[in-house]
């Protein structure tokens, strides 16, 4: 019974993710990060094809990633994705046509797919009042 609710718990956090950290705890995580240009003020960096950062005041501010592949891979990681991001700890939840944005306490998740790209993407973006 203990075991059962520790695992609950630890479902109903927030998720993790890389917001807020400086250009500097980027680099020690990926490495072969690249800068990608600048717009804004906003700085851009790129991590191999499918990860992007975006850094304001040295602070990362969003980051997003694609996933694409063979077959039903896209559609599947979507899924499996979005079911759980169902069990953490959101506030809010944003319905559409191609995906969900889950609103947590200082930052949303929008997963998306498109069946004309076989494409799935994760964005995790500061809420607006913390950038």
């Amino acid at each position: 019974m203990i075991f059962n609710l520790n695992i609950q718990a630890q479902s109903k956090e927030e998720p993790k993710n890389n917001l807020n950290k400086t250009l500097e705890q980027l680099q020690i995580t990926f490495p072969n990060l690249q800068y990608w240009g600048t717009n804004n003020n906003v700085v851009r960096y790129k991590y191999e094809d499918n990860i992007l950062f975006e850094l304001k005041n040295n602070r990362v501010i969003s980051e997003f990633m694609t996933v694409e592949g063979e077959g039903n891979y896209p559609y599947d990681w979507y899924t499996a994705m979005t079911n759980a991001f169902y069990k953490t700890n959101y506030t809010h939840i944003l319905k559409g046509d191609n995906g969900n944005t889950f609103i947590y306490s200082y930052f949303s998740v929008y997963i998306s797919y498109s069946d004309r790209s076989n494409t799935a993407s994760i964005m995790y973006d500061l809420l607006p009042k913390y950038k």
